[in-house]
């Protein structure tokens, strides 16, 4: 039994294989060359332009599910619930500026990111032969005809470029069962101060005007 145990560990001659230098530096160079080809291939992946593509798809999904309409709900969840007398209208306030900045911003970068998509797209696939462009030129066509969708855009411009947003808070009253009562409170913008904003869009001016303000 214990002669079989000392043959099981060595070779035919019953001693140990042993890993002499020269061995060793042979299997250096075999994971150093595999290594490289590994490499090679990983850069020429990468590199590829359907890849990239694909990365940057894969960005402007996350920054919409991820950041685009988180933003969006927390907003409009703030806007839906505008102080009565619970709450101090000035906590209320900075609430909503910190909100609608991040929900503009975010906007606009998803904006660039896709414009950004486009361009490189059209250096891969040619522009009647791509379905994406078809599908995004139908998708603009309908968001032009909202003109809100300009006045957020303009809006974010006026931030980054002017001041923080021309917004403040309204309540308004009325007879409740023959009680004076609040009626209703909202954040307003002031369309005065976007006035003072050059390169408005047509869209937005026609929004803006004959308002002294607008709802947010």
């Amino acid at each position: 039994m214990a002669e079989e145990e000392q043959r099981s560990e060595g070779g035919d001659d019953g001693q140990a294989d042993v890993l002499t230098p020269a061995d060793y530096e042979r299997y250096v160079a075999e994971q150093n060359e595999h290594s490289a080809r590994l490499g090679e291939a990983t850069l020429r992946v990468i590199e590829h332009p359907y890849h990239e593509l694909k990365f940057h798809s894969d960005n402007i999904r996350i920054s919409l599910a991820e950041i685009v309409m988180p933003n969006h709900a927390e907003l409009v969840g703030l806007l839906s619930t505008a102080p009565w007398d619970q709450r101090p209208v000035n906590d209320y306030m900075e609430s909503v500026h910190r909100s609608l900045h991040n929900y503009v911003a975010s906007v606009y970068s998803l904006r660039k990111h896709v414009e950004t998509i486009f361009d490189r797209r059209a250096k891969v696939i040619p522009e009647d032969e791509d379905p994406l462009r078809a599908a995004w030129k139908a998708k603009k066509a309908e968001l032009a005809e909202e003109p809100e969708n300009f006045f957020v855009f303009d809006l974010r411009t006026y931030i980054q470029h002017y001041a923080i947003a021309p917004i403040g808070h309204s309540t308004r009253g009325g007879q409740v069962d023959g009680v004076l009562r609040l009626t209703a409170t909202e954040v307003i913008v002031s369309t005065k101060a976007m006035r003072r904003l050059h390169g408005l869009n047509t869209k937005t001016k026609a929004m803006l005007a004959g308002r002294d303000d607008i709802d947010l």
